[in-house]
């Protein structure tokens, strides 16, 4: 009786069902591309060995995989270069060069991450869109080298490129040269971007400027800072020169250093007040910028004061730790 119900029971199940081999390997002739692997391109001389299905990785959003002189390539649906596709080579060179795509746009990245916010006042947490802006990222980057004073090799280091990478992804790690050229690029800019300050300011500028030698370098350097007043009242300060002096270093190398850097932001004839230390040599350095910056004239008290072409008085004092300017 057993047998009679198994003979019975494999009688009603259809032969497909019964070949397992048959239900997952597609026929070469008739196999059609697949509307759930769009990704896919199939053609008549594929081979029966692929199967679409195993296009696991969220990367193949990004790409479509093609056939091409019966090589597989995987073809960037942003800038359509052809990489490897087939699977042994995996698809770690597929991430590099999604993070590297310059056309990729950024609608994805909005769409796809978010970012918690929590207010302190009512303690709410809310959630937006957060995008990834690589050029903002660069800048942030050099900023905060300058302003922690970080060498550049920096971006060589292995565990802070690897930080970097556990915190974005997509940040492409820029080199050591490249990051020195993002920073005189800003220098550049900040320097233009305060000149025309300066030469849209009715006020004038009081110089004050300092030289030391570096303990460890035994280098002399001189730093010359501007402070002026701009056309909103507010005192502003920068400082427009920091560089290596070499040896000697005698009042006319220190004063043509000076007139150079006053040429090149061109305040030269918007000089107020110039304030140095009580260093010897700058006693020289005052005759010779006086000579080269003012007109000496003689008042009828027999003292000497200073005065530019447009008549406006300036004196350069020596005072020591240099705090104080003069009019």
């Amino acid at each position: 009786m057993s047998n009679l119900e198994e003979n019975s029971v494999s009688s009603t199940i259809p032969t497909h069902e019964l070949s397992t081999e048959e239900s997952v390997i597609p026929n070469s002739e008739d196999t059609q591309p697949s509307l759930s692997q769009p990704n896919v391109v199939v053609d008549d001389n594929k081979s029966s060995e692929y199967n679409p299905s195993r296009l696991k990785s969220s990367v193949w959003e990004h790409f479509t995989k093609e056939k091409i002189n019966n090589e597989w390539k995987a073809i960037c649906k942003h800038c359509n270069r052809k990489l490897g596709g087939d699977s042994k080579n995996g698809t770690k060179h597929l991430h590099v060069h999604l993070g590297r795509c310059n056309k990729r746009g950024q609608l994805d990245i909005r769409q796809q991450v978010l970012v918690a916010n929590q207010k302190k006042s009512d303690g709410k947490l809310t959630l937006k869109a957060s995008s990834f802006n690589q050029d903002e990222a660069r800048v942030d980057l050099a900023k905060m080298i300058i302003r922690h004073e970080y060498p550049l090799s920096i971006v060589d280091h292995e565990l802070f490129r690897k930080y970097c990478h556990t915190l974005q992804p997509l940040f492409d790690m820029p080199s050591c040269n490249t990051i020195k050229k993002d920073i005189l690029d800003m220098y550049e800019n900040g320097k233009v971007k305060t000149m025309l300050e300066l030469e849209a300011n009715e006020g004038r500028v009081a110089i004050t400027t300092d030289m030391w030698t570096s303990d460890h370098q035994n280098r002399g350097y001189m730093a010359v800072t501007a402070h002026y007043v701009d056309n909103s009242w507010t005192l502003q300060k920068r400082i427009i020169r920091f560089e290596y002096v070499p040896t000697p270093h005698t009042g006319d190398v220190i004063a043509t250093r000076l007139m150079k850097c006053f040429l090149d932001w061109n305040i030269d004839r918007k000089l107020m007040s110039i304030t140095v230390d009580n260093c010897s040599v700058n006693d020289a350095v005052v005759e010779l910028l006086l000579d080269r910056v003012f007109v000496v004239k003689e008042d009828g008290r027999n003292k000497k004061s200073m005065t530019d072409d447009n008549g406006c008085f300036c004196l350069v004092v020596d005072v020591d730790n240099c705090s104080l300017s003069l009019l």
